[in-house]
C-alpha cells in the first residue's frame, strides 16, 4: 500500500540531519568526483553513522516488496517449518518470529552460495532468480560504499596487493571491499519484513516503541525507503525521525566497521516507533539488505591515519561476532521458560556491555 504522508509540524521540524551521498560518479574515470563523494560520506559516517544514498542504480524494488505479504501471510505452521536456527548456531536465514502474525516478523534470504542453500517457501522459490539478481545488485552498491569509505579513511595504496591497486590513486580503494567478497561465506542477507497493524492502546503500553534501541551487527545496512515514517536515530541525546526520500536508500554503519576503525565510523543507535498520526494503525512492510564481512575477517584495526593501530580488537572474527549477537538476540525471542529467558537476557546484556564499551554509549536501557 502506498500512502502519501502528511507530516505533522512537530515531526517535520525534527528530522534527523542526514547527509545525502550521490553514487553517480563512483565508477569510471572520475577520480576527483569520487574523492569528493568520499568527503560527503566521511562527514556522514564519522558523524551520524546514517546517510541517504541516491543514484544507486538498483532496480525498482516493487517486486521484492510484493513478496513481503505473500511469504509472511503463510500459516503459522508453514512459517515455523522454515524457522531460522539463529538461536542455536547464529544462522539468521529463514523465518524469524513467533508465527502468530501479531508481532514483528521477517524472512531472511542469505547468500546464493552452497553453504546457504536451504528449503524455502514456494513464493520464494518462484522468484528465486529475481531475488538473487536483486541481492547481487545490493551487494554491488554496498561495495561501492565501501570503496568510498576506504578513500574517506585514507587507507594507503601500499596496504593493498598490487593487483588490487587503482592506477594513480594514493589510496587502497578496494581494501574494505576485499573484506566483503561476494563468493565468501558471510551473513549477508535480504530481509522481507512485516510490522502488523497495532492499536494505539497496545503501542502506548510499550511507549510507542515497535523495535527497541539497537545497533546493527554487521558492516552496512541499506533500507529501501518506506513511505511511512517510523525509523528514529539517536543524534547526540535526542531521538529524531528519518525523513523518507523517494527512490533513495537509508543506510547506516554497523558494529563491524565501527570496531575495525576504532569508533571512527559510527554504528549509531536506532529504533522503530509507532508511525505518527493516522498511519500508526496500518500494517507496514520493509525491505532491507544487510552487508557483512567475510566470516574469517579478524576484528582488528584497518591501516588508516585516523585509526589507532590497537583499536577495534575484540578477540573475534566477524563471523563469530555476528553469530554471538544473533544467538543472544533470538534466544530472547525463542525462550519458553522464565529460567531460560533470564539466561538469554544475561547473555544479551553481557554482549551489550561490550558494544557500549566499544562505542561509548550508555546502557541501552537508558536510551
Amino acid at each position: 500500500m502506498t500512502v502519501d504522508v502528511d507530516f505533522n509540524a512537530e515531526v517535520a521540524e525534527n528530522w534527523a540531519p542526514l547527509v545525502t551521498v550521490d553514487l553517480r560518479y563512483v565508477e569510471g574515470d572520475f577520480e576527483q568526483k569520487r574523492f569528493d563523494i568520499a568527503k560527503d560520506l566521511k562527514e556522514a559516517c564519522f558523524g551520524a553513522g546514517f546517510f541517504i544514498l541516491v543514484n544507486h542504480g538498483i532496480d525498482d524494488p516493487s517486486l521484492m516488496y510484493s513478496i513481503v505479504p505473500k511469504v509472511l501471510s503463510l500459516s503459522k505452521d508453514e512459517k515455523l517449518s522454515f524457522k531460522s536456527t539463529a538461536s542455536v548456531d547464529g544462522d539468521y536465514t529463514g523465518y524469524v518470529g513467533d508465527g502468530s502474525g501479531n508481532n514483528v516478523e521477517y524472512y531472511n534470504v542469505g547468500k546464493f552460495i552452497p553453504q546457504f542453500q536451504k528449503p524455502h517457501p514456494e513464493v520464494i522459490k518462484q522468484h528465486y532468480d529475481e531475488i538473487k539478481a536483486f541481492s547481487h545488485e545490493c551487494h554491488r552498491v554496498a561495495l561501492q560504499v565501501k570503496r568510498l569509505l576506504a578513500i574517506a579513511l585514507e587507507i594507503p595504496a601500499s596496504a593493498s596487493h598490487s593487483s588490487r591497486r587503482v592506477p594513480g590513486s594514493p589510496f587502497a580503494e578496494h581494501y574494505i571491499e576485499d573484506l566483503h567478497r561476494l563468493e565468501d561465506v558471510s551473513g549477508d542477507h535480504l530481509r522481507f519484513m512485516r510490522y502488523p497493524a497495532v492499536s494505539a492502546e497496545v503501542d502506548a503500553q510499550r511507549n510507542n516503541i515497535r523495535v527497541p534501541a539497537h545497533t546493527d551487527y554487521g558492516s552496512l545496512t541499506m533500507m529501501f525507503n518506506p513511505r511511512v515514517v517510523a525509523l528514529q536515530v539517536l543524534t547526540s541525546t535526542h531521538w529524531r525521525f528519518v525523513k523518507p526520500t523517494p527512490g533513495a536508500l537509508i543506510c547506516n554503519i554497523g558494529d563491524t566497521l565501527q570496531f575495525i576503525t576504532g569508533n571512527v565510523l559510527k554504528s549509531t543507535q536506532h529504533r522503530v516507533m509507532r508511525p505518527p498520526g493516522d498511519l500508526g494503525g496500518l500494517e507496514r512492510h520493509n525491505l532491507i539488505y544487510f552487508s557483512r564481512a567475510t566470516d574469517t575477517v579478524r576484528l582488528g584495526a584497518v591501516p588508516s591515519p585516523f585509526v589507532d593501530e590497537t583499536a577495534g580488537e575484540v578477540g573475534l572474527t566477524a563471523g563469530e561476532w555476528v553469530a554471538k549477537r544473533v544467538q543472544a538476540t533470538t534466544k530472547r525471542i525463542d525462550t519458553r521458560t522464565d529460567e531460560d529467558r533470564r539466561k538469554a537476557e544475561a547473555e544479551y546484556d553481557q554482549l551489550q556491555r561490550v558494544i557500549n564499551e566499544k562505542q561509548g554509549y550508555a546502557a541501552t536501557s537508558q536510551l
